[in-house]
């Protein structure tokens, strides 16, 4: 029976689906891109660990660094664990799978389940209907959407002061940002 864990390739790098519970790098460390045996030796740490846990395979949300995705592929490989890989896809706000060959049966490659081709076909449809410009905007305007959501969590004992709260002892950002998702 396979049992797949949802996790992140780095830690709080980008905002995920809730499913999305782990990571397989620490933002305790700083990484060196260049760093390929740290990427390589940490990866397979972390994927033993689990394979201990009796998880058989990872979902991995991607975060951009290329360097630490082949070091997590390759030990999915030597590890012998299943890994399927999960893009952002900023067009229509969802994470895009991408399956890799010698982790599937190779005469399955192409069956995508309903929800895969469902995303695949947004995205083509929307990529058809926007400019270049267009998606570059949308891109970037996502970009600043997740540093300031990131940037929100990261301010739990700061508190903001204006004029007319500086008689009631002002308030935190956590505390608004909490009430508004009430």
């Amino acid at each position: 029976m396979m049992v797949v864990k949802n996790v992140a390739l780095f830690e709080d790098r980008h905002l995920f689906p809730d499913y999305v519970t782990d990571y397989v790098f620490g933002k305790d460390k700083s990484w060196s891109p260049l760093d390929f045996i740290a990427f390589q030796q940490a990866a397979e740490r972390r994927l033993l660990a689990w394979k201990a846990e009796g998880i058989t395979g990872i979902n991995l949300y991607l975060t951009g660094l290329t360097s630490a995705t082949v070091a997590v592929i390759n030990a999915c490989y030597v590890c012998k664990m299943y890994l399927k890989l999960f893009y952002n896809n900023f067009l229509v706000n969802e994470w895009t799978p991408q399956r890799i060959l010698f982790f599937e049966d190779k005469s399955k490659l192409n069956d995508l389940s309903s929800r895969e081709k469902e995303i695949y076909e947004q995205f083509r449809q929307k990529d058809a209907e926007l400019s270049l410009q267009e998606k570059k905007s949308i891109i970037e305007t996502k970009k600043r959407e997740q540093e300031y959501l990131r940037n929100l969590k990261s301010v739990e004992n700061v508190t903001l002061v204006t004029d007319d709260t500086k008689n009631r002892g002002g308030f935190s950002i956590a505390d608004c940002v909490k009430k508004r998702n009430k």
